[in-house]
C-alpha cells in the first residue's frame, strides 16, 4: 500500500533478489537474508507475483498459471499434472475457472 513512485515494487524486487540492495538490512524468519536471484528466494519460500496483466492467450489457463514452474516428465511439459494442481488450487481458494480454457477467450 503506498502512492505511485513509493517504492513498492522496487522493495519486492530486493525481497526477491532482482535487485540487489544498496543500503538497510532485510529479516526473514528472524535472520538477516539476501537472495541474489529469484531462485534463492524461491528456495526460501518468497516469490513474487509480478503486475504483468498480459497472459499468453494461446496457452491454457493452467499452462499460464504454471509457466517457469512447468511440471515435466522427463523432458515434456506434463500437461495433466498442471490441470491437477490448478484445480487444486481452485478448490482451495474455492472458485471455479476451467484450466483447459484459452486465456485468451
Amino acid at each position: 500500500m503506498g502512492e505511485n513512485g513509493a517504492g513498492k515494487s522496487t522493495l519486492m524486487k530486493i525481497l526477491t533478489g532482482i535487485y540487489s540492495r544498496d543500503g538497510g538490512t532485510i529479516h526473514y524468519l528472524g535472520k538477516e537474508v539476501e537472495y541474489k536471484n529469484p531462485a534463492q528466494s524461491e528456495a526460501a519460500g518468497i516469490a513474487i507475483v509480478h503486475q504483468e496483466l498480459n497472459m499468453m492467450n494461446d496457452l491454457t489457463v493452467a499452462q499460464n498459471l504454471f509457466i517457469g514452474h512447468e511440471s515435466m516428465k522427463g523432458f515434456i511439459i506434463n500437461d495433466r499434472a498442471m490441470i491437477e494442481k490448478a484445480n487444486g488450487l481452485f478448490r482451495l481458494l474455492n472458485i471455479e475457472i476451467d484450466p483447459l480454457r484459452k486465456s485468451g477467450i
